[in-house]
């Protein structure tokens, strides 16, 4: 019996599937500060912040149906995969984190930002306020 050895026919079909999943059009490139400074890894450690999510509200009840992505906060900018279609309006927040999972800071504070994604890559920026 003859087998095809070759992964590469599955890897193709994973990374189209996984193209399927992402279910959009729209991605979100996010890039961050903390207290007005851009993020990197000294702001970042001196914040105890360990990473930035975006999370989403996708039918406006005011809770976190998912979350797309979590950066480490150190790299300051981030890209979500194209999850977003961009002629459905939805509502996003950021939220700025420790290790641990503690939610150190969110933008915004309480509530979600109205968001209405246009096709390809929309760049958004918050400044994460820390004590």
């Amino acid at each position: 019996m003859i087998r095809n050895l070759d992964p590469r026919p599955a890897l193709v079909t994973a990374v189209v599937l996984l193209g399927a999943c992402a279910g959009g059009d729209a991605s979100i490139h996010l890039t961050w500060s903390i207290n007005g400074v851009m993020a990197n890894a000294d702001v970042c450690l001196a914040a105890d912040a360990a990473w930035v999510r975006i999370v989403e509200d996708e039918d406006d009840d005011g809770t976190v149906d998912q979350y797309y992505r979590q950066m480490a906060c150190s790299e300051g900018s981030g890209e979500t995969v194209r999850a977003f279609e961009s002629d459905k309006p939805t509502h996003v927040a950021f939220e700025l984190g420790q290790l641990g999972g503690t939610i150190l800071a969110r933008d915004p504070a309480t509530g979600f930002m109205a968001f209405s994604p246009d096709e390809g890559s929309n760049n958004m920026s918050v400044d994460f306020t820390v004590p």
